[in-house]
Parts: C-alpha cells; sequence; structure tokens
C-alpha cells in the first residue's frame, strides 16, 4: 500500500494509526474523532522516538586481534574485531547479560572465520607461504560496531564490516535488534507480533517503491517475499534498515543495499506487539 501524500495532515495522521488496527477503513463522523485519532497517532510517534542512551552502559569492548605472518615476520593478513559489552550490575542485568552473550557467540564465530580467511591467504600465496619475501596484495577484515538509536524499549547494535582481498573492498552492514526488558534478539516477526502479516505486503511495497525512487532494478519482483529482506534489519527511532545481499536485487546488480523504511505506518505495531 503507497502512502496517503495529499490528504490532509489531520485525515493523514488518522489513517496512520488505523492502518494496522484493522482490515478495512473506519469511517470518522465528527471532527472530535479525527482530532483524537490525530493525537493518538502523535502520541504513538513519540513515544516510539523516544530513546535510551545506552552510551553510560558500554564496559571493557570484545577486542580480537590477529596478525598471518611469514617466518620472517611479513604480514600476510589481518583479522581485527570490536564488539561490544554492557554493563549488568544496573536493574536490566538480566537482559544485558543476554546480549553481552550473543556478542561472546558472534566472536566465537569470527574467530573461526579468521582461521578460514588466513587459509585461503595461504593458498593465494601457495605451499611456500611461510617463506615468501613480497606482499602481493591487501587482505584483510575488520569488524567494529555502533549503537543505533532506537526506540527506547529495544537495543539495536549494527556491526559494521569490511574486507579487503583480490585488490577489492568489500563493505557491509548487520545488525541485531533485542527487547530492553529481557534482552532477547527480536526477528522481525517478533518485533512486528501479530501485527507482522499485516505489515509485511506494506514494508515490502514500501523496499520496491525505495528501489523504484533510486534507480534500483528488481528482477524476479513477484518471487520475493518480506523474508528475502529481513535477515539482519536494524530499528532506528525513525526507520527500519534492510541490508540487501550482492545480487539478491538483480543478477546484474552486485551491489549491497541499505534501504530504509520510514517507521510512520509502523508506530502502532511497535507499540501493540
Amino acid at each position: 500500500m503507497k502512502k496517503i501524500r495529499m490528504w490532509a495532515p489531520m485525515i493523514a495522521a488518522a489513517l496512520c494509526v488505523l492502518l494496522l488496527g484493522g482490515c478495512g477503513l473506519l469511517h470518522f463522523q465528527t471532527q472530535e474523532e479525527l482530532q483524537a485519532a490525530e493525537e493518538i497517532a502523535q502520541q504513538n510517534k513519540l513515544e516510539t522516538e523516544a530513546v535510551t542512551d545506552l552510551t553510560p552502559l558500554l564496559r571493557n569492548d570484545l577486542v580480537f586481534s590477529k596478525e598471518l605472518n611469514t617466518q620472517e615476520g611479513l604480514m600476510l593478513a589481518t583479522y581485527r574485531v570490536r564488539l561490544p559489552q554492557f554493563s549488568t550490575e544496573d536493574a536490566r542485568g538480566q537482559s544485558f547479560s543476554r546480549i553481552n552473550q550473543h556478542f561472546v557467540r558472534e566472536l566465537q564465530a569470527l574467530q573461526q572465520d579468521c582461521e578460514s580467511f588466513f587459509d585461503q591467504t595461504k593458498s593465494v600465496y601457495g605451499a611456500e607461504w611461510d617463506t615468501v619475501a613480497e606482499v602481493t596484495e591487501e587482505r584483510s577484515v575488520t569488524v567494529t560496531y555502533a549503537v543505533v538509536e532506537a526506540p527506547r524499549e529495544y537495543v539495536c547494535i549494527r556491526c559494521d564490516y569490511e574486507l579487503r582481498e583480490n585488490g577489492q573492498t568489500d563493505s557491509f552492514s548487520r545488525a541485531a535488534v533485542f527487547l530492553l526488558d529481557n534482552g532477547w534478539e527480536l526477528d522481525l516477526p517478533s518485533l512486528l507480533g501479530e501485527k507482522y502479516e499485516e505489515c509485511a505486503p506494506m514494508l515490502l511495497n514500501d523496499i520496491f517503491n525505495w528501489c523504484d525512487a533510486n534507480g534500483v532494478e528488481i528482477t524476479g519482483k513477484d518471487k520475493l517475499t518480506l523474508a528475502d529482506f529481513q535477515e539482519d534489519y536494524a530499528l532506528t527511532k525513525h526507520e527500519l534498515i534492510f541490508y540487501t545481499q550482492p545480487f539478491q536485487m538483480s543478477n546484474k546488480d552486485g551491489t549491497r543495499y541499505a534501504i530504509p523504511v520510514p517507521l510512520d505506518q509502523y508506530y502502532t505495531a511497535l507499540r501493540t506487539r
């Protein structure tokens, strides 16, 4: 469903509330009903945009750094990771403990990936990799993170990846969203709860509209569903961000996209999950 832009602001705000509240449009009888709907929409918007500053709760980051060197000390590859850890001493200590464990597991997975990356590097240089005298290409992986300004009931951490190999640099992001009250990670169906089925076609249409507006060609559009885009999404106080994979939009397009979808039509779903 396309966003309604040409109606009077009060009616647009009212429909924003009701769009997720039922399958049909409700007909307001009085100006007072319109005003009440507008006030509800504005309250949902304000409550969703309110954020909790998590920066003071950050503690010692999880840090991993490893180099692949020859026996003469020539550095052939590097792998560096920095992931968040939060204090567990406040009232939500159990929540942050679960979030911390999520990133401990993520670090363990990245450490395994590091070994694979170094094995690939050794293959590039061949059986005598340990005695080569010259570096032929820069090979590195760097992973950093950022705490996203999410609605105050949620924690969103974005991880940024930079991979250098074969003379090219590939930069991309992934994100994880957690419920602040218990620290459990939320996939998109869990985030939107009972409203997911209603929201899914609207979100997919918003993704397609963004692609159309930005000249991104989509092949096989009729076969795509929201499930194709909701892996590692981000939640900010203003929008949902969907990260695509190379050639996901088109078999001729290897670009990774970060597709923003404004929360305007979805405030009610977040407030009633």
